[in-house]
Formats: structure tokens, C-alpha cells, sequence
């Protein structure tokens, strides 16, 4: 695990994107809050 963590760090590829279903998914969830 701490190679990993490393060698991410090292190659900069470790770049996570959240899809969009996911967030309007989420948000469905505080729809009373907006």
C-alpha cells in the first residue's frame, strides 16, 4: 500500500473524477436542504 501511495505521487495518475449520476444521486438525498 505504501508503494502504491508512492508511486501515485511519483506518475501523478491518481486523478479521481466523481461522475455526474453519482452527485445528482446524492444530492436527491438533501433536496430539502435547497
Amino acid at each position: 500500500m505504501a508503494t502504491e501511495r508512492g508511486n501515485a505521487r511519483k506518475n501523478k495518475q491518481d486523478e479521481f473524477y466523481t461522475q455526474l449520476v453519482d452527485i445528482e444521486n446524492e444530492l436527491k438525498n438533501y433536496k430539502e436542504f435547497f
